[in-house]
């Protein structure tokens, strides 16, 4: 789902960070004043991140790689979280707390999930999570069997990376249960390196990057990389999913995941998924060709030239590929259009401002403040903008 467009806004970081007392959930928090131009953009984002409820915070890598095997999930009457809920009935069985996932992101609440799943075509179960002893099967008690990384990631998690390494054999589970609860307390553990399914580099590395666009659209990729002498099978199934809130009688809001199907999905060479939730509405999940979706919508144009909803979506599609002088030679004559539409004038401010188009910028944001001189919020974006090309002059 596109978020609502903000004007470019930059506050100032101070190195004490957000107050030291959190406000509480009455307590109304104040906009702090614009001040200095921010060192990065990154910067920027924290410093409109005060909160846990800023927009920037909503989405981010809050998915557990384990669910299972956790006090959050034991329901047994002895208290024996491991047993309760082991990582053979993980597949099977729903969680109520919380959801699990390989690389997988969140929302803040854990309502809408999304992670990727692997198949080497060998496994029994499709790997969707993060397999571990429980601590009666390990010698040091429950421990990961697996190997990953966080590679990167900025903390208003608006890039974010996460690698995971996968053998071409059947992953094995029986073999890591077995050894470990044989071997002593002496002795070192016995992991997924010392079976031999990685040996002769027989192992893919799946690499899943996120970055976002704006808070709550983020581009998302998956990449797998074989680094065995020979070529091998390997599935790769991004999934959304929600948590099932509504089996426990708590919770009546009622939520779907459906797949979206011509006519309602125009574009051509994309497959979509549209969410709804009960209390973060709606978002949409979509993968293809991008070349395939910009020919599709330029072929359209050629049969309905003018049609401004189609100018809009293909701009979108350039703004996200970094195409920014081609996105706004689409915004311009829809702004133009609808010049009192804010989010249309904020589009063409930013996308001027990326293409390098100084001047073009002051005219749009100086058109839009002739309008609406009380726009205070548009005001500060032209006082930042002029300081971010001030600084950037000095260097």
């Amino acid at each position: 789902m596109q978020p609502k467009r903000r004007w470019w806004q930059a506050w100032p970081v101070t190195d004490q960070g957000p107050t030291a007392s959190e406000p509480s959930a009455t307590e109304p928090v104040s906009e702090p004043s614009p001040g200095p131009v921010p060192p990065s953009a990154e910067h920027a984002r924290l410093a409109e991140s005060r909160t846990p409820d800023s927009p920037w915070r909503i989405w981010g890598p809050y998915l557990a790689g384990r669910q299972w095997g956790t006090v959050r999930e034991d329901y047994s009457a002895e208290g024996d979280a491991w047993s309760s809920f082991p990582f053979d009935q993980s597949h099977a069985r729903a969680y109520r707390w919380g959801e699990d996932g390989l690389g997988g992101i969140s929302d803040r609440h854990g309502f809408i999930n999304f992670g990727v799943a692997l198949w080497n075509g060998k496994d029994p179960v499709l790997k969707e999570r993060l397999f571990g002893l429980t601590n009666g099967e390990g010698n040091h008690g429950e421990d990961v069997k697996e190997y990953w990384w966080a590679v990167d990631g900025t903390p208003s998690h608006s890039w974010m990376q996460w690698l995971y390494r996968y053998p071409h054999e059947e992953f094995p589970y029986a073999r890591l249960r077995e050894e470990n609860r044989n071997r002593g307390r002496d002795e070192r553990e016995y992991e997924l390196g010392d079976t031999g399914v990685l040996d002769d580099d027989k192992f893919f590395d799946v690499m899943v990057t996120y970055a976002k666009q704006g808070p709550e659209d983020l581009c998302i990729t998956v990449a797998a990389t074989n680094h065995g002498p020979q070529a091998a099978p390997l599935h790769l199934l991004p999934q959304i999913w929600l948590r099932n809130t509504w089996a426990w009688g708590r919770d009546r809001r009622r939520s779907t995941l459906h797949q979206l199907l011509p006519p309602t999905l125009s574009v051509g060479g994309l497959e979509a998924v549209e969410c709804k939730h009960g209390l973060l509405g709606y978002y949409y999940l979509d993968a293809g060709d991008t070349t395939a979706a910009v020919q599709h919508y330029l072929d359209e144009l050629k049969q309905t030239p003018g049609d401004q909803s189609l100018m809009y979506r293909l701009a979108s599609i350039y703004e996200r590929m970094g195409k920014y002088n081609e996105a706004l030679e689409l915004i311009d004559p829809i702004y133009k259009n609808e010049p009192d539409a804010k989010d249309l004038s904020a589009m063409a401010f930013e996308l001027a401002a990326r293409a390098g188009q100084v001047e073009r910028a002051r005219a749009y944001m100086n058109d839009w403040l002739k309008r609406h001189p009380d726009d205070a919020e548009g005001r500060a974006a032209l006082e930042n903008f002029e300081k971010q090309l001030s600084a950037a002059q000095k260097k």
